[in-house]
């Protein structure tokens, strides 16, 4: 059996350490990334996803000879939406992020012009078959920001 002074020495030690954990976090507080924090996880975000969209653009043409063959419009369009769906993942990815402190507003308007975008194309794939107009806001808005892998 142990006896009474041990007891008090490991019991003074749990009410301490619960002590010291009370004090530490737990709260409602929520810290966001500094402006350099979220362009860097931002950026590393977009630059995945780009990749992603190069590997099925590469996928796509693996063994497709572009001087003989064609893709019917149909088959253009298709891969169109295939490979939008990493910049509409890359959008999500973003919209979870916490915006640096006084950024909310530039951050949303960023998310925002990026889904209007990707719902632009996904009405209407066979208009960005020939252009990207649609991104024109989103890149604007990104490249104020400072933010440089996540143009289309």
């Amino acid at each position: 059996m142990l006896s009474k002074g041990i007891l008090r020495l490991v019991a003074s030690g749990l009410i301490g350490l619960l002590v010291l954990l009370g004090g530490c976090g737990g709260g409602d507080e929520t810290t966001s990334l500094t402006k350099a924090e979220f362009v860097k996880v931002a950026n590393a975000v977009c630059k995945r996803h780009n990749e992603q969209r190069e590997q099925k653009i590469a996928a796509a043409v693996a063994g497709f000879d572009q001087k003989t063959e064609e893709l019917s419009a149909a088959e253009k369009e298709d891969l169109i939406l295939e490979i939008s769906a990493p910049y509409e993942k890359a959008t999500a990815e973003l919209k979870a992020l916490d915006a640096p402190e006084g950024d909310q507003e530039k951050i949303g308007s960023i998310i925002k012009a990026m889904e209007e975008a990707s719902q632009e194309v996904k009405e209407n794939p066979k208009a960005a078959i020939t252009t990207t107009s649609m991104y024109d806001k989103a890149n604007k808005l990104i490249d104020d920001y400072g933010l440089t892998d996540c143009r289309r």
